[in-house]
């Protein structure tokens, strides 16, 4: 596989479970686990670079994903708080009517 300015990149699978996946979805799935337990997107790279060596994700996929991962994140918690009747009328709720 090639890219625009003739690089090579490997396609390196990963083995999870009994089912080879992607490495970029295996690095997805550890940034999600590490977001949840509020490790930062520098601290995350650092890590998946230890682990991946030259296959790691750019800085800037790993704070894409992080912040996708967050916003989630905050969204669920958002919705986890509201009461039953905040749940039928969000725009009462955003605007404290």
């Amino acid at each position: 596989m090639t890219i625009g300015d003739n690089k090579k990149i490997k396609k390196v699978e990963f083995k999870m479970s009994e089912r080879e996946v992607p490495i970029t979805i295996a690095q997805r799935v550890v940034m999600k686990f590490l977001t949840k337990e509020n490790v930062g997107p520098n601290e995350i790279w650092r890590r998946l670079r230890a682990q991946y060596g030259e296959s790691t994700l750019s800085k800037m996929q790993v704070k894409f994903w992080h912040r996708v991962s967050w916003r989630k994140r905050c969204r669920a918690k958002h919705k986890s708080s509201m009461t039953p009747k905040d749940k039928h009328h969000p725009r009462e709720y955003r605007s404290g009517s």
